[in-house]
């Protein structure tokens, strides 16, 4: 038998500080532990520590114990045992937590990743069993996804685009990791070990954390959403500072989530029914605002500023933190962030530029739209109708999707029968990116589905009305056109995330062998402008005088 087979098999959770002379106090809440018992371990500074440990009845028991029929002592008693050993090696700082010693942690003070960069670079990329990923949708979504014999990555449903991947096991192709590791901010492995070669161990990780992610995971690093308080906290202050100086051409407003625009009559910075309203969020507006209240611009009053959406009879439809509405991108040091509902990202550079050459390949169309000059997006669709025979009306016509109860908007309109026109405006990623895939969810059932196409030709005007719904259309003979009302250029402009989805959607259409076009509905002066506080003003007097 080895040495190592006489070893006991040891669970263990490790950290890596950020800091490696970092204070023990500056790591682990040192007042909820016992005094520090220090360890000696070759080639390293070992302290221990035991989390003080506090008797008390499970949070359930008074259920039970007030009925008195059930003593504390026939329940037990809960003890909490933990602790937190730092280790210091003349290369880093790690701390491995035991037991409930995770308590201990002070989080801003541990290298976020960690364990998940260690992990990338130290499981076999065939052979994965779970993962951890959040969306980057207006409300991001927490989801594991697993498998019972190992498989590869993409085999467990991630999209390197849009997916945050922060936590993965595998089985481990590192014999120092033993059989299987788990990486998040830990990094979590099964070994036989004692603590004369832990020290080791940390080095190997340390190797790991180091090493340049492979060609199987690079893509981790294309979208990383920061963790680390100090540099959200230096990215605040740069947007700041960039909203003093009015270099605002890639800082605007824009609604952190999906709202019906039929339903809402514009925005407002105040909740009285008195205060003016707004058809479209403007930064200019806000900082405005921000003034005219006598409030500098910081971050601490940009959060505690609220944005109200407002309905049509002009009551709070919603609300939300102007912080939240703030959407910018920055450059800071070299590398590329972008602010998003509240949320700072880092952007690999080579990332951005492909994403960019892609969509600069999405031809512009050959006509134009008229401007943008209506109350919301419904009126506009009829005026263009109305104005111009060659266009068809089929806004808000919705089309069963399958068996179930979902639908979709063919496109708002049709011109010359062969341009399939879906009109939005322009906002946040969510809208945006609903926007680009409602025209491929249209254009792929349209091509795919005699049942799509007979619920359509119900709603199609008489003119185009389809002779044969069993005949699959030519893709070849339609255009998707993707029109968006804004006062920006367009599509460079585009929030980055709906970048991506157009990317996605305009890949995806041609591939099906689609035509694609953008365009750009310029805003009226009259609408971009103008609020509408006399409205408002008129409407407050009625209610008063009724």
């Amino acid at each position: 038998m080895t040495k190592d087979n006489k070893l006991k098999t040891q669970k263990l959770t490790i950290y890596l500080a950020k800091k490696k002379d970092a204070k023990d106090s500056s790591l682990i809440e040192v007042s909820k532990s016992e005094p520090a018992k220090e360890l000696k371990i070759e080639n390293a500074v070992c302290r221990l520590y035991i989390k003080t440990q506090k008797e008390s009845s499970p949070p359930w028991s008074s259920l039970l114990i007030e009925s008195g029929q059930v003593t504390k002592e026939e329940l037990g008693f809960s003890k909490g045992t933990g602790a937190a050993l730092i280790i210091t090696v003349p290369e880093a700082t790690f701390i491995i937590t035991f037991g409930q010693g995770f308590h201990l942690l002070n989080a801003e003070a541990i290298e976020r990743d960690f364990g998940l960069r260690v992990a990338l670079n130290s499981i076999a990329p065939s052979d994965i069993h779970s993962l951890d990923k959040a969306t980057d949708e207006k409300t991001p979504l927490n989801s594991r996804t697993q498998s019972g014999i190992g498989v590869d990555i993409f085999d467990l449903l991630i999209d390197p685009e849009r997916d945050l991947l922060y936590a993965i096991t595998g089985k481990s192709a590192v014999k120092e990791f033993g059989k299987a590791v788990t990486g998040r901010d830990s990094l979590q492995i099964s070994v036989p070990v004692d603590l004369q070669g832990i020290p080791d161990l940390l080095r190997k990780a340390l190797v790991q954390y180091n090493q340049k992610l492979s060609s199987d995971f690079k893509w981790v690093d294309n979208i990383r959403r920061i963790k680390d308080p100090e540099l959200n906290e230096d990215l605040d202050i740069e947007l700041v500072k960039r909203i003093k100086a009015n270099n605002l051409s890639k800082i605007w407003l824009a609604e952190p989530e999906i709202v019906d625009y039929e339903k809402i009559d514009g925005y407002t910075f105040d909740s009285t029914i008195k205060s003016a309203r707004y058809q479209f969020l403007s930064l200019d507006r806000l900082i405005s605002w921000l003034a005219n209240g006598s409030k500098a611009y910081t971050i601490d009053n940009i959060k505690n500023s609220s944005i109200y959406c407002r309905d049509l009879n002009h009551e709070i439809y919603t609300s939300w933190s102007a912080y939240r509405c703030l959407n910018a991108e920055v450059d800071l040091l070299g590398k590329l962030y972008i602010l998003r509902n509240g949320i700072w990202y880092k952007l690999d550079a080579n990332f951005v530029s492909t994403i960019d050459l892609e969509i600069s390949k999405i031809p512009k169309t050959t006509f134009q739209l008229p401007d943008f000059n209506h109350a919301n997006e419904g009126d506009y669709n009829e005026y263009v109708c109305k104005s111009d025979v060659s266009f068809s009306l089929m806004d808000k016509k919705m089309i069963p999707l399958g068996n179930g109860k979902s639908t979709v908007e063919f496109c708002d309109l049709i011109k010359d029968s062969t341009h399939l026109i879906h009109v939005k405006k322009y906002t946040g990623s969510s809208t945006l990116s609903h926007l680009f895939s409602q025209g491929l969810v249209a254009a792929e059932a349209f091509r795919k589905s005699e049942k799509f196409r007979d619920e359509l030709n119900l709603k199609l005007p008489k003119k185009l009305k389809l002779a044969d719904t069993t005949i699959e259309p030519n893709p070849a003979n339609y255009e998707i056109v993707y029109a968006i009302y804004a006062d920006k250029q367009l599509p460079d402009e585009l929030p980055f995330f709906s970048k991506i989805t157009l990317k996605n959607a305009y890949q995806n259409l041609r591939a099906m062998s689609y035509k694609v076009s953008i365009a750009k509905i310029d805003i009226h002066n009259n609408v971009k402008q103008l609020g509408k506080l006399k409205a408002q003003k008129k409407r407050a007097n009625k209610k008063k005088a009724a």
